[in-house]
């Protein structure tokens, strides 16, 4: 069901992230969603594994499927956050 959910997202272009406290799962969890789409391409910004500095791109109005790890989630909520922005 989660996996339907996840798939109905990405193909409404929606922005999804992954969160793991093993950065490998990350990437291959990430692979298996795009490939998943398949005959869908998606064309936007994919960042299985996404770096704490770059946390503030979470926030821009695009879709996205991106992934961080667990111990970033915090800071993740934060940006999130609608008194963030």
């Amino acid at each position: 069901e989660n996996g339907i959910t996840v798939w109905h997202a990405l193909a409404l272009e929606r922005q999804v992230l992954l969160t793991s406290s093993q950065l490998s799962l990350l990437t291959t969890c990430s692979e298996i969603l795009l490939s998943l789409l398949f005959p869908m391409r998606w064309s936007h910004a994919y960042i299985p594994v996404l770096p704490h500095f770059l946390i503030p791109i979470l926030s821009a109005p695009m879709p996205y499927l991106c992934g961080v790890d667990r111990s970033n989630l915090p800071a993740v909520l934060m940006e999130l956050s609608p008194s963030a922005n």
